[in-house]
């Protein structure tokens, strides 16, 4: 969500299908503007871990060349969703492709975004990365009755 108008709505359709319904999954693309910035934001819900991570990295691959061919200039850009990085090696997979296109993490680490799965295992699904983009702040809200996934927040400030 935006407190800015959103223009240029696109959707991104993500390769690969889901084994049990063969559904597609889909990210969406938007252009903010803020004072003299073009912002893209990018909203995303990878498939879930019952996909292989090589075919759920196929689906944020496909997100960040999407960006390339959608608006090939533009500076900043915000990816925010649900990664469904439930292991640890999905984590590190995930940060170290958005490390090498030039996107930082600026979600905290230490706090589980989902609702505890039996009770027990807390997990850090969701994240919001940034290029172009200095972080300030971010934190996590409290559980809703809305979602099994807390709000996720950042304040960025936009480079030059």
């Amino acid at each position: 969500m935006s407190i800015y108008p959103l223009s240029e709505p696109t959707k991104i359709i993500l390769p690969n299908t889901n084994f049990s319904n063969n559904g597609r999954r889909a990210a969406t693309f938007s252009i903010v503007e803020i004072l003299d910035k073009r912002v893209g934001i990018v909203s995303l819900h990878l498939e879930t871990m019952v996909m292989r991570l090589p075919k759920r990295t196929q689906q944020l691959e496909r997100v960040i060349d999407a960006i390339g061919e959608i608006e090939p200039d533009i500076d900043h850009v915000i990816i925010g969703g649900d990664f469904n990085s439930f292991f640890m090696k999905d984590k590190r997979v995930f940060n170290t492709l958005m490390d090498n296109e030039g996107y930082k993490n600026i979600t905290p680490d230490d706090e589980h975004t989902a609702t505890s799965v039996f009770g027990i295992i807390k997990s850090r699904l969701d994240y919001i990365y940034c290029k172009g983009c200095q972080y300030v702040s971010s934190g996590i809200g409290s559980e809703s009755d809305a979602s099994d996934h807390h709000t996720v927040h950042s304040v960025v400030k936009l480079l030059d």
